[in-house]
């Protein structure tokens, strides 16, 4: 979902009044006695009078408001179309594949990371909040996962996220990988769970940071991370004890 700033309204409104304000000072310099000297010869002084100062309101706000849409327009237009020639530009990354049917989906994400990691299925270690290079190897293993989805190298499937989410299983496109990252300290203390986030927009709708509101429940092969780290050389730098 797109994301506005909280102030948004405040600046649009305070805008289009700082406007109003301006055009009232254009209308009463500029129009004013002409446009009631030109109404008094047709319709009256009363009439006139009336007229002049519902056009001293109403060219205002009425200046006001479409100049303000123009600017909206124009400039959410224009964002539109840079993100777009952004998300055309060629990416040396491959279309969805299609991976070894003997490939099964028998491993979460986050067990697939650990395993990267540490060279062991079912194992998991616990860091000193303070001892990054400790926890460089869990770090590292999340960048070279992504790398090889990316590269179309390693299969992972998830879920579409909706309402409700999908119940079906869909490889996720290496092209996803681009502009998404593991959010490697969530997920570094999360039992189950794996966060994965927007690195930077390359369509409307997408905010840096944010957890993708397109996938959930990442899955992947245990063949694959085999095949991929036979033996992980990330399990070469184990991790300091907790204090």
């Amino acid at each position: 979902m797109a994301r506005k700033s909280d102030n948004f309204p405040l600046v649009l409104g305070g805008g289009t009044l700082a406007l109003a304000l301006a055009f009232h000072t254009i209308w009463t310099i500029v129009f004013e006695d002409w446009v009631k000297h030109q109404l008094e010869r047709l319709v009256g002084h009363t009439v006139a009078e009336m007229i002049e100062k519902f056009g001293d309101v109403g060219f205002s706000v009425i200046a006001a408001i479409a100049v303000v849409w123009f600017l909206y327009w124009y400039i959410k237009r224009a964002l539109e179309a840079e993100l777009k020639s952004e998300a055309a530009e060629p990416i040396q990354a491959p279309a969805n594949l299609i991976f070894d049917s003997s490939l099964v989906k028998d491993a979460t994400l986050l067990e697939a990371i650990w395993r990267v990691t540490l060279g062991k299925w079912g194992e998991r270690r616990e860091y000193a909040e303070k001892d990054l290079e400790a926890m460089k190897p869990f770090w590292n293993a999340t960048i070279e996962i992504r790398q090889r989805a990316f590269e179309g190298k390693l299969p992972i499937w998830a879920k579409r996220r909706g309402r409700p989410n999908s119940t079906l299983f869909e490889i996720v496109p290496p092209q996803f990988w681009l502009n998404h990252e593991i959010n490697e300290a969530y997920c570094r203390k999360s039992p189950d769970d794996v966060w994965v986030h927007v690195t930077h927009p390359l369509v409307v709708g997408e905010v840096p940071h944010a957890r993708t509101n397109v996938w959930t429940d990442f899955v992947t092969s245990r063949a694959a991370i085999e095949k991929l780290w036979p033996g992980s050389p990330l399990a070469q730098h184990p991790p300091a004890p907790a204090s």
